[in-house]
C-alpha cells in the first residue's frame, strides 16, 4: 500500500463538497473578515468625501478674503 503524504492525505477531491448549511452561513456572516471585508472601500469613500468638503471650504474661504 502506498503511503500518503501528510497533505495528500487530506486533500479535496472532486466528489468532496462540503455542503452550505443555515449553521456555516451563519458563521461565515459573523466572521470578523466578512464584516470587515469592504471596510477598507468605505473609509476610502469617506476619506475622499471629507477631501472634497475641505476643498470647497478652503475655496470658499479664500474667494471671501479676495473680496
Amino acid at each position: 500500500m502506498e503511503r500518503l503524504s501528510h497533505s495528500r492525505m487530506y486533500r479535496a477531491t472532486d466528489r468532496l463538497k462540503p455542503k452550505s448549511s443555515k449553521e456555516l452561513l451563519e458563521f461565515k456572516s459573523s466572521c470578523r473578515s466578512s464584516k470587515l471585508m469592504n471596510k477598507s472601500k468605505e473609509l476610502r469613500e469617506e476619506w475622499a468625501e471629507v477631501k472634497e468638503e475641505r476643498a470647497l471650504r478652503l475655496h470658499d474661504e479664500l474667494d471671501s478674503q479676495e473680496k
